[in-house]
């Protein structure tokens, strides 16, 4: 009998849970979905604020893969759209389409555009342990200079030379969201910059935000006949005998005896509750302020980039752009700010809130503080992988360990400790219940540990402890 068809428990209500629990019930499986929030979604949530879903940040379905997008089309149904992507991204001192384009020739000094030009002509490959020299090696120290430098430095609040090269290419190719992006490629850049805008659409839900696309599966979960989704649930704690796991114990003290577990929560809680300590792998929290105004938005970006470190805003969202047309009346502003795995006090926050609202004033988003009518925070931990000079290894070590768990495997953005957009994610979980439905015996150790890497995005190799740039 293939695997796909005892009963599994599924740790985590993400994008990767969901979509991997909906896969397994329609092959047979019986499963028991674990969320430790109150609802599904993960990452990817939705909160109510004035009769209005609004996102935990900037959300898009952007992808080049049939099956996927067939899946998203399944899911959404008649709730969905395509809209044209319009972002932004602030550098010297005004709002410059991201990705960039010619105009920001229009705003770069003389002597900026001669470096510019001079570095990209005489870049070097040479081999660098550190993302700071690994842009300065292909883009220039101009460039990096201008926007890599403060940007990432702001975003992980750590020097870009303790930072590990994979993060350039996870970012840089994550930004941009082309088919096939060559980032490394002088012709690509020139032509990115030499080239007219390009138009870029992406889906979204028409109604309920990003939250629409994880209740829905929820729903079609909780009808099947198959599946319990159970809210509100963290795993505290397991039993292990004979190298497989036996028993979860959650936050409300019930215990569940799993056939098999899928982890899509963090690597770290779950190394130690098996025994390996600390896992030596590092995720940042985000602070999410909502921010309620007066009037409709005067940008007309979705969403945008705040680099200058003299800004506490990290990236700004306008939901009512997700929205052509609730753009009467009020509007609520979205402003992101990263803070280390520690997490941010409700004093931090009240902080934070007064600093962003001034940010809004000087970024000309708002004419005033008193445009506000309305202000709420939320902060969602582990929402970003660190990816240090020495993560390779780390997370070679976790996934030795964990791999040699017989009825354990791991999926989606945290358990395998990769930068993933929702659509890899979906991916990721599709791919392993296709494993898990052709697998009629346990895999090997070897076996799961080469299934959990092969998962992970393209770029950076850990196989053997080291990546490669």
């Amino acid at each position: 009998m293939a695997l796909a068809h005892d009963n599994l428990t599924v740790v985590g209500g993400g994008i990767a849970g969901l979509t991997l629990a909906d896969h397994l019930c329609r092959m047979g499986a019986r499963v028991v979905l674990v969320e430790k929030e109150s609802r599904v979604g993960g990452l990817a949530r939705s909160i109510p604020i004035n009769g209005q879903m609004h996102d935990l940040g900037p959300h898009r379905f952007y992808t080049h893969d049939p099956e996927v997008l067939a899946y998203i089309e399944d899911i959404l149904g008649d709730n969905l759209q395509h809209l044209e992507r319009k972002t932004s991204i602030r550098l010297y001192g005004r709002a410059q389409p991201w990705p960039l384009t010619r105009r920001i020739f229009k705003d770069m000094p003389v002597s900026h555009v001669v470096r510019v030009g001079l570095e990209l002509l005489g870049r070097s490959r040479k081999p660098v342990d550190n993302y700071e020299e690994y842009v300065k090696s292909r883009y220039g120290a101009t460039l990096y200079g201008i926007f890599f430098k403060p940007f990432t430095e702001k975003f992980f609040r750590s020097p870009g030379r303790d930072l590990h090269p994979d993060w350039a290419r996870a970012s840089i190719d994550r930004a941009i969201i082309d088919k096939k992006p060559d980032t490394d490629s002088l012709h690509y850049l020139i032509s990115r910059l030499l080239s007219p805008k390009r138009e870029m659409r992406f889906a979204y839900p028409v109604e309920g935000g990003i939250q629409a696309f994880s209740d829905r599966v929820a729903h079609r979960l909780a009808t099947s006949g198959r599946a319990t989704v159970m809210t509100g649930s963290a795993v505290t704690g397991l039993d292990m005998e004979a190298g497989r796991i036996t028993g979860l114990t959650l936050s409300s003290g019930e215990r569940l005896s799993p056939g098999n577990v899928v982890w899509t929560g963090p690597l770290g809680p779950l190394f130690e509750m098996a025994g390996g300590g600390g896992s030596g792998l590092g995720f940042l929290n985000t602070s999410f302020h909502f921010l309620t105004v007066k009037h409709p938005p005067r940008v007309h970006d979705q969403w945008m980039y705040v680099p200058e470190q003299e800004f506490r805003a990290l990236r700004v969202t306008f939901p009512a752009n997700f929205h052509p047309r609730e753009r009467e009346g009020w509007a609520t502003i979205c402003v992101e700010v990263t803070a280390p795995r520690e997490g941010s006090t409700e004093r931090d926050l009240e902080e934070e809130t007064v600093a962003v609202t001034d940010d809004l004033v000087r970024l000309g988003i708002i004419s005033h503080g008193d445009e506000v009518v309305d202000r709420q925070s939320r902060v969602v931990e582990n929402s970003y992988p660190v990816y240090t000079k020495n993560y390779p290894a780390e997370l070679r070590r976790c996934l030795a360990r964990l791999s040699g768990i017989s009825n354990l495997y791991l999926t989606g953005r945290s358990a395998t400790f990769s930068y993933n957009n929702m659509d890899h994610s979906i991916r990721q979980a599709m791919d392993l219940s296709q494993w898990l439905g052709d697998m009629d015996r346990p895999p090997s150790r070897e076996e799961k540990l080469k299934k959990i890497l092969s998962s992970r995005p393209r770029y950076g190799r850990v196989e053997s402890g080291q990546a490669t740039p």
